[in-house]
C-alpha cells in the first residue's frame, strides 16, 4: 500500500506542479469536480480452457461510479469503483475442463462463480476529436477482491482473493452541454495473472 501511495503522489506532483505554471501564465483554464456512472459488458479471463460437456459463461455485467477532477482541459485524476460482475462454470457427473494446464473432471452436478470488484486512481489525459468530442487514454492502480464460490449439491464453499494491480483504459467523451457530456469506453484490469475488460457506456456531471 505505501508503495502504491508512492506512486500515485509522483503522477499527481507534476500534473499538479504544471497546472499552477500554466494557470499563472493564463494559457488554460482550470477545470472543476465531476462525477458520473457507466455500465456495460465485462469478460473475465477465467483461466479455464478445453470444456467439454461444462458450460463456461465469462460474460457479465459490469457497473461503475467515478469522480475526478480535471486539472485542465486536457488532464484529469479520476477514482472510482466498479463491480465488474461473475464469470461462471456449471457441469454434470463426467463433464471436463482443463485449468492451469491440469485436466479435470466433474464428479457430480456442480458449479463454480467468480466475481471481482474494484476501486482504484487513476490519471487521464485528453485529445480533441472535434468541437465536442474528446478522446482520451488512462492508467493508474487498483485495489481489487475477488470472490469464488462452489456449489455441488446441497454443499457449498467459498474463497476470496485480493491484490492491487494496474489498469489502463481508452474512451472517447461527447460533450453535451457545460455541465454534462456522455462517455464510451474500455477499461482494461489486471487481476494477478488473470485480465478483466469492461466495454462500457455513461453519462458525466460537472459541478
Amino acid at each position: 500500500m505505501k508503495r502504491l501511495i508512492g506512486t500515485i503522489t509522483l503522477l499527481l506532483l507534476p500534473m499538479t506542479a504544471n497546472a499552477e505554471g500554466t494557470a499563472k501564465e493564463g494559457t488554460a483554464k482550470d477545470g472543476g469536480w465531476y462525477a458520473g456512472i457507466a455500465g456495460g459488458s465485462t469478460d473475465i479471463e477465467t483461466g479455464i480452457t478445453a470444456v467439454s460437456g461444462a458450460t463456461l459463461d465469462e460474460t457479465g455485467t459490469g457497473i461503475s461510479f467515478f469522480f475526478g477532477k480535471e486539472i485542465n482541459e486536457k488532464v484529469s485524476i479520476e477514482g472510482f469503483y466498479a463491480d465488474l460482475g461473475k464469470a461462471s462454470l456449471s457441469g454434470d457427473n463426467g463433464d471436463t475442463f482443463t485449468f492451469g494446464g491440469t485436466a479435470y473432471q466433474f464428479n457430480t452436478t456442480a458449479s463454480i462463480t467468480v466475481s471481482a470488484k474494484s476501486m482504484g486512481i487513476a490519471g487521464k489525459a485528453k485529445f480533441d476529436m472535434g468541437d465536442s468530442l474528446q478522446g482520451y487514454v488512462k492508467g493508474g492502480f487498483h485495489s481489487w477482491d475477488a470472490d469464488a464460490k462452489i456449489a455441488a449439491g446441497t454443499a457449498s464453499a467459498s474463497t476470496k482473493t485480493d491484490g492491487t494491480d494496474i489498469l489502463w483504459g481508452v474512451g472517447a467523451e461527447y460533450k453535451m452541454g457545460e455541465k454534462t457530456s456522455l462517455l464510451a469506453g474500455y477499461d482494461n484490469f489486471k487481476l494477478d495473472d488473470e485480465t478483466v475488460t469492461y466495454l462500457h457506456a455513461g453519462i458525466l456531471f460537472r459541478f
